[in-house]
C-alpha cells in the first residue's frame, strides 16, 4: 500500500504512464485517492485488496519470453480473466504461479543524490556510498551518466 504517497516509485510510474496517454489530471488524482487506505475505509471496503501474481510465457516470432505479471485488485476473478485475455491476445499462455521463479531475482533500484557535506573529509562520496551499499547487500553500484540523469528528470523519477 502506497497510501497515495507520490514519492512511491510504483505510483510515479503509474502517473507517468497515465500522462503519456494524456489521462486528465483529475482522473489521475481520483485514482490515487481510490488507492489510499483512508478512501477504502471511508467507503467501507477496508483492506480487501489482494496482490496477485501471474506467470506467463510469451511467444515472440522465434523466441519465447518469460514474464511475471503482478496486480493489485479487489476482485481476483475479474483481474485473472483480464490478464488471461491480454496474455492470450499477445500470443502467450499463463503458467502455474511460481513456475518461473528460477528465472528471476527480485531487485530494487535506489537513486542517491550527493550533497556537498555528505562525505567524510578523509573519504570521497563514492567510496562511502559503495561501502554502505555493499554492507547492506547491494549487488552493484553504478554512477548515472549525464544522459541518464536527464532522462530520469524528464520522466519524473527521483
Amino acid at each position: 500500500d502506497c497510501n497515495g504517497d507520490q514519492s512511491n516509485l510504483r505510483v510515479q510510474a503509474a502517473i507517468a504512464h497515465a500522462k503519456a496517454v494524456q489521462l486528465p489530471k483529475d482522473r489521475i488524482e481520483e485514482a490515487i485517492e481510490k488507492g489510499t487506505v483512508a478512501y477504502r475505509n471511508k467507503k467501507g471496503e477496508g483492506d480487501d485488496l489482494v496482490n496477485l501474481r501471474f506467470d506467463a510465457m510469451m511467444r515472440l516470432e522465434t523466441a519465447q519470453v518469460a514474464c511475471i505479471i503482478t496486480a493489485l485488485s479487489d476482485n481476483r476473478n475479474r483481474t485473472t480473466q483480464h490478464v488471461r485475455h491480454l496474455v492470450s491476445k499477445a500470443g502467450g499462455e499463463l503458467l502455474p504461479t511460481d513456475n518461473l521463479n528460477y528465472l528471476f531475482e527480485q531487485v530494487g533500484v535506489i537513486l542517491v543524490e550527493q550533497q556537498d557535506d555528505a562525505a567524510a573529509p578523509d573519504q570521497d562520496f563514492e567510496e562511502l556510498l559503495m561501502e554502505c551499499a555493499l554492507e547492506a547487500g547491494a549487488i552493484n553500484v553504478e554512477e548515472l551518466s549525464d544522459e541518464e540523469e536527464q532522462s530520469d528528470n524528464e520522466s519524473g523519477a527521483t
